[in-house]
């Protein structure tokens, strides 16, 4: 037979057999950013891209950011964050190059790093 919880959760938690903080984590991370800092952020962040870019990909990445600078300029972070799944890691490593701190919590919220 299944395990059985009764809990009264007052704060985002992770219950059960296997059960995992990741998703709650990154909600909360996104919620967190203020959608005016994201997007001067993400700005300087494709602006350091483009200058960086060499490959192909990159320049993909590039599109995914400047799709995420976008929604966060419109104040939507969540569809931002989708866009930022899709930059990749290459824009991860820039965005830590840059020390770009909103950023770097942003690109690692949404590829659930």
């Amino acid at each position: 037979m299944g395990d059985t919880y009764n809990l009264e959760i007052k704060a985002p938690s992770a219950v059960g057999r296997n059960a995992k903080m990741e998703l709650i984590q990154n909600q909360q991370v996104i919620e967190s950013l203020d959608s005016s800092d994201l997007f001067e952020q993400l700005k300087k962040l494709r602006l350091a891209m483009k200058q960086d870019a060499i490959e192909p990909d990159h320049d993909i990445a590039i599109s995914s950011v400047a799709l995420a600078e976008i929604a966060a300029r419109e104040g939507k972070k969540t569809e931002a964050i989708k866009h930022l799944k899709d930059a990749g890691k290459w824009a991860l490593q820039v965005a830590t190059k840059i020390s770009s701190d909103i950023a770097v919590s942003a690109l690692k919220a949404a590829m659930s790093l």
